[in-house]
């Protein structure tokens, strides 16, 4: 005959109920992170140029297929034509090309400084670990400038990064990509131009129509 268990069981002690009040700098159950200051999220080409208060900025499709080795000597003509960046445009560019990285306001702080930034934010931003001058070089890469040069220190960039690779079309498709690209907005453009003329002329028209049409039905009743 087998004998009861003797051993007792622990007795549940009775727990305090959870504060329900947030406690500062904690997110609650299903809270999204916040971004980080300044960020972007990457959409389109078009949306980026919006986010840039209306100047000129490239498109993200430009980069397709450029090396660390080409983005880097990117990064050095630019800094050659241009002044110093702000810490949004630093946080607004990583999130640019990496939509996963997220730069904290000491990253920016360390990198605006030209210090290192940390081993994790350097390799999601595609520098590499180590290194002098790399964090410099980033810091300079984007920076703040009229639409117009930009544009034209884009290009003369590309054009340069482009006719060092193996591939001796690969600054042709570029050049006949930007033209098919500018194309598409212009045939954008004009179709946008002509849905609000359409809307102009015949808005006011079914607005007519329709007041004639209730003027008609109410003398047939009366």
């Amino acid at each position: 005959m087998m004998q009861p268990d003797s051993r007792r069981k622990a007795s549940k002690v009775p727990r305090p109920a959870k504060d329900s009040r947030r406690k500062p700098g904690r997110r609650q159950s299903g809270e999204r992170r916040p971004e980080a200051s300044g960020a972007y999220s990457t959409g389109s080409a078009r949306s980026f140029e919006t986010e840039t208060a209306g100047e000129w900025a490239p498109d993200i499709e430009d980069f397709d297929g450029l090396t660390q080795e080409d983005w880097f000597d990117y990064i050095r003509s630019a800094h050659k034509a241009f002044g110093e960046l702000s810490t949004r445009e630093i946080s607004r560019k990583a999130r640019h090309y990496d939509r996963g990285c997220t730069m904290g306001k000491s990253t920016v702080h360390k990198t605006l400084e030209g210090r290192w930034p940390t081993a994790q934010t350097a390799y999601r931003l595609g520098l590499g670990i180590g290194g002098p001058g790399l964090a410099m070089q980033f810091r300079n890469g984007w920076l703040a400038a009229d639409g117009k040069l930009r544009r034209e220190i884009h290009l003369r960039n590309m054009r340069h990064v482009l006719a060092r690779q193996e591939d001796p079309r690969a600054l042709e498709l570029y050049e006949r990509g930007q033209e098919e690209r500018r194309e598409q907005r212009r045939r954008e453009q004009r179709e946008s131009d002509r849905l609000r003329r359409w809307a102009r002329v015949m808005v006011p028209m079914q607005i007519a129509v329709a007041i004639f049409t209730l003027v008609a039905f109410w003398l047939s009743q009366r």
